[in-house]
């Protein structure tokens, strides 16, 4: 018959401060708040059972339920039983790592705000960095990420090289091709210049008329044919 029950215990809570005090994010997280671990034990008979997903959970605790608790704690590592009797060292002490590392904690004007983070890569770098890869999956992201790093530096190599290389001498021939080339281009500039530019005839007016004739007193005037 199967069954599930939580256990706290002595070695687990001594685990999770050694932890706090070797990380410095962690020892300033201890000051403001507790920490303490609770472990999940799933049995079948007198046979231990792993646990869907991973083998270390944290919960926050709610303020109505803190006081239930001595010491009253304000985050709870739930962790797998089976796990902890099967793993080893470092896989413990990553996974405790990791789920410490989400852990958030701020100084506001109405008191201490505390609360957890979601995963995202920079933590995933951070706590690889602190306990190394300690999973497959993160294995697998540590090749990847060591894939790019070698492309990156790999062109940034080669343009340096390309910096570093000095242009190509230029042969005799080729001198004197551009050598050649340079007066038949003068003398094509030359000649359009000297070209005569194209005069335009302004428009023709037409004549203006005659001006009338003054008329003299007792003489008549012609008559127009």
């Amino acid at each position: 018959m199967k069954n599930i029950e939580y256990s706290t215990e002595k070695e687990l809570d001594t685990a999770i401060e050694k932890l706090l005090r070797d990380d410095p994010y962690g020892a300033a997280i201890a000051e403001h708040i507790k920490i303490v671990g609770c472990f999940v034990v799933r049995m079948d008979g007198d046979q231990t059972l792993p646990g869907k997903g991973d083998p270390v959970t944290l919960k926050k605790v709610p303020p109505e339920m803190q006081v239930f608790m001595r010491p009253k704690a304000a985050f709870v590592l739930v962790v797998d039983y089976h796990f902890w009797l099967t793993a080893p060292e470092e896989q413990k002490r990553g996974f405790l790592g990791q789920a410490l590392s989400r852990i958030k904690v701020e100084k506001t004007e109405s008191g201490l705000k505390y609360g957890t983070l979601k995963y995202d890569i920079q933590t995933n770098v951070a706590v690889i960095n602190k306990y190394g890869l300690f999973t497959e999956k993160m294995s697998l992201m540590g090749e990847a990420v060591s894939k790019l790093t070698k492309a990156q530096l790999s062109m940034a190599q080669a343009m340096v090289e390309r910096m570093r290389t000095p242009p190509p001498e230029k042969s005799a021939e080729e001198d004197e091709d551009k050598a050649r080339s340079r007066p038949a281009a003068k003398k094509k500039a030359e000649a359009e210049e000297d070209e005569p530019e194209e005069k335009v005839r302004p428009p023709r007016r037409p004549p203006p008329d005659p001006e009338p004739q003054p008329v003299v007193a007792g003489e008549e005037p012609e008559p127009e044919d």
